[in-house]
């Protein structure tokens, strides 16, 4: 088993000047818990490596498999497939990554976003480089690398201040790995999540807005008090400006009038909320901003195209039941509810037929 393991380790180890000291395994105590992860850890000159052998019982957000550091010298590289999700954060020096795709130079800031199956290889190009790199158990950390948009990078800068959060956020994650306190893989697996809700957000930052201040305010107030919203005119109050000139702004700027963006904004609304949740119909509309159901559904079909309860079966893939023949022949021999109230004659109704009858008994 010692030999299994010391070959794991080996292979991640760095192949060039000089071979680091032979690694020491560690086993760590169960510490009087029964679902403690069986986690492994080799320090020596140059590597700090600590990984868990099995995912632990109870999954987190993602699921951290082994956490490090590295210092490089000038020509140590690695050539590999990768088997898992993992990045890599360089804190010093140069180094030169390349995939089958593309080759690009990586230096501090830099994170290195692994995929599996994916080829790709790293040389320090300085005179000492050091990296730290978190690798993560494939079941969920799929979805997760999906939702955050990393799916589809190989390497991101970071901007100054998410280079100093995601550095505090490695060393958290490799001080958890090592102290493994009670409780320890929930706290990892947060601190992981925030070093990839950081790498997401330096890849993708929001767009920056070119609308005017008046504009700006008009939209924000929209999407905050849309149920309440329920014209442009009233729009226009809030803003303290006129209608013409709201709509003026809107053409210019967005290509639309304020009617026009102010619909679209209640269907998309309602598309989210029956989508997303069980509310009825008629909730969904006065929640969108609508204060009666008929215009609400003209609304729907005339930017949607369907209807809103075909709409919520189609994004739930729920379909119509399909009534048997002996329940279409029923149908049609008895009439429905709303017949047999029409056809059931009111008490005014009743007393205005049986009156002749009264005078009759009368005489």
């Amino acid at each position: 088993m010692r030999e299994k393991q010391r070959e794991h380790v080996l292979r991640t180890t760095v192949h060039g000047a000089g071979q680091p000291p032979a690694p020491s395994f560690w086993r760590a105590p169960c510490q009087g818990r029964v679902t403690v992860a069986k986690v492994h850890t080799v320090d020596s000159e140059r590597d700090v490596n600590c990984y868990i052998e099995q995912p632990p019982p109870h999954h987190g957000l993602v699921d951290v498999e082994a956490v490090g550091t590295s210092r490089w010298f000038a020509g140590d590289s690695y050539r590999m497939t990768c088997a898992a999700f993992a990045i890599e954060l360089i804190t010093a020096g140069r180094a030169e990554h390349a995939t089958r795709e593309c080759s690009t130079m990586v230096e501090p800031g830099c994170i290195i976003v692994k995929r599996p199956g994916e080829w790709c290889s790293l040389r320090a190009c300085s005179k000492e480089m050091r990296r730290m790199y978190l690798r993560f158990f494939d079941e969920h950390a799929s979805s997760v690398f999906r939702a955050f948009g990393l799916d589809k990078l190989a390497a991101v800068k970071l901007p100054a201040a998410f280079h100093a959060e995601a550095c505090s956020l490695f060393e958290e994650c490799l001080a958890l790995m090592r102290e493994r306190q009670p409780g320890f893989e929930h706290l990892l697996s947060v601190a992981a999540f925030k070093v990839l809700d950081a790498t997401s957000r330096a890849a993708f930052p929001p767009p920056v807005s070119t609308l005017p201040e008046t504009l700006e305010r008009a939209v924000t107030y929209a999407d905050l008090h849309l149920a309440e919203l329920h014209s442009v005119g009233a729009l226009a109050d809030h803003l303290a400006i006129s209608q013409e000139h709201l709509t003026r702004l809107f053409k210019r700027h967005v290509g639309m009038s304020p009617r026009r963006w102010l619909e679209a904004r209640r269907i998309e609304s309602a598309c989210h909320l029956l989508a997303h949740s069980n509310a009825r119909i008629d909730d969904v509309a006065g929640r969108a901003g609508y204060c009666d159901l008929p215009p609400f559904h003209r609304a729907f079909r005339r930017v949607v195209g369907m209807t809103p309860i075909a709409y919520r079966r189609m994004r739930r893939g729920d379909t119509p039941k399909k009534r048997t023949a002996a329940q279409l022949s029923a149908s049609r021999t008895q009439p429905s509810p709303a017949r047999q109230a029409r056809a059931a004659p009111t008490v005014r109704e009743s007393a205005r037929r049986s009156a002749p009858h009264r005078r009759a008994c009368r005489r």
